[in-house]
């Protein structure tokens, strides 16, 4: 956000007799920050539970500089941290820079990164000035060669009624685009991998049944049972991913 700073400059010259007062004031803007909230989910795969991996990001900071924030430490597969980037401040071209990095938690070793600048109109009148964002830690250890991916996405800011939620997907199976079918009707062809669907208006009256992923060609990947599941005033995530036992799977999230 930005706030006004108003300064009194005083003249340098004085008047010799009573004569008019040199004072002035001046109110200048000031980039005083705005906070980035930042969900971001571990889905390196190393053959089972552990996936020891760190996500962080550097950012200019207000009155702090250069800072870097872990946003994700915890060496479990498929979990996820909420963190938020503090006073993120803009550069000389008007852009929030931001560099996500997925590092090796035991060497360090870098693995991936991902540069990202955020345009922003600060609002002066909104304390709760924020950004939003997902970030998937992305690979398959258990393959070769290996290719790790960093992918930031904005998070969807869409509202439950009494009647419909909002569901999106992601499919962080393999390389191959996929159509995603849902209740037996096609509701989104080609969905690229690590890609967020389009939304999907879940009807609350009529509770979803079932989801699957089929490659291009029809063949069936994955299926996941919706049946006992709740999508009421709340905003939902599925994600297509490995299982820890590395069977494709599906995890159910409120994003």
């Amino acid at each position: 956000m930005t706030k006004k700073i108003t300064t009194l400059l005083l003249s340098s010259f004085l008047v010799a007799c009573g004569g008019g007062d040199g004072d002035s004031v001046t109110t200048i803007d000031v980039d005083t920050g705005v906070g980035i909230y930042i969900h971001t989910y571990n889905f390196v795969f190393q053959g089972a539970y552990d996936s020891d991996v760190i996500v962080d990001a550097t950012y200019e900071s207000y009155q702090s500089g250069t800072k870097t924030t872990v946003l994700h430490s915890n060496a479990i597969y498929g979990s996820s941290d909420a963190n938020v980037l503090e006073k993120a401040i803009k550069d000389g071209s008007e852009e929030i820079d931001v560099n996500f990095e997925l590092r090796d938690a035991n060497t360090n070793v870098l693995l991936a990164d991902k540069q990202e600048s955020y345009e922003y109109d600060y609002d002066d009148n909104d304390d709760n000035d924020y950004l939003d964002k997902l970030v998937f830690a992305v690979a398959d250890e258990t393959l070769s060669p290996v290719e790790y991916k960093l992918e930031v996405f904005d998070r969807p800011k869409e509202q439950s009624t009494a009647t419909s939620a909002p569901l999106y997907v992601i499919n962080l199976l393999g390389n191959d685009d996929v159509n995603v079918i849902i209740d037996n009707v096609q509701f989104q062809g080609e969905l690229e991998t690590i890609e967020l669907s389009d939304k999907y208006d879940v009807d609350l009256t009529s509770p979803l049944s079932n989801i699957t992923l089929q490659q291009l060609d029809g063949t069936e990947l994955v299926f996941c049972d919706l049946s006992s599941e709740s999508f009421a005033e709340k905003q939902s995530l599925i994600i297509f991913s490995k299982s820890t036992s590395g069977n494709a799977s599906c995890l159910i999230t409120e994003v």
